[in-house]
């Protein structure tokens, strides 16, 4: 099982422009229509993929995890949010330097950075998700 918790840590330690924190989430679409005074971000479990099993037996299936960082960024006094673009940048480079290849407590391999889009930008703010995979095994229950 992935420690969400310890990743959310390491973006706490290893991103200091993240002044508004680092929460779990499960809840995107409440996540996004909050108002942005500091930039912060959330950790969202999205989503896995089962692999084969790894024996024949059946048991230790792998399973690939989904996980989006929902950053979020004030845009005051911008109407298109163009001039929040380089912030927007520094963070997304910061958040992947800090997670990328970094191998999370309960996981089988490094987090893996697979892409990211923007979310929404509502009046006075932007939010960016960045997607990242990480592999777990996990042992057949029967």
């Amino acid at each position: 099982m992935i420690d969400h918790a310890a990743i959310a840590a390491r973006l706490t330690a290893q991103v200091p422009d993240l002044k508004g924190g680092v929460e779990v989430s499960l809840d995107i679409a409440e996540i996004a229509d909050r108002p942005v005074k500091l930039p912060q971000a959330f950790l969202c479990p999205t989503g896995d993929r089962a692999g084969p099993p790894a024996h024949v037996t059946g048991h230790d299936q792998r399973l690939a995890h989904s996980l989006l960082v929902l950053l979020g960024l004030p845009s005051r006094n911008d109407p298109t949010g163009g001039g929040g673009v380089s912030a927007l940048e520094a963070l997304r480079r910061d958040i992947r330097a800090a997670l990328h290849g970094w191998m999370p407590a309960g996981g089988a391999s490094a987090l893996i950075y697979t892409g990211g889009r923007l979310i929404a930008a509502p009046k006075g703010a932007v939010w960016w998700g960045l997607t990242f995979s990480v592999d777990t095994y996990e042992d057949d229950p029967t």
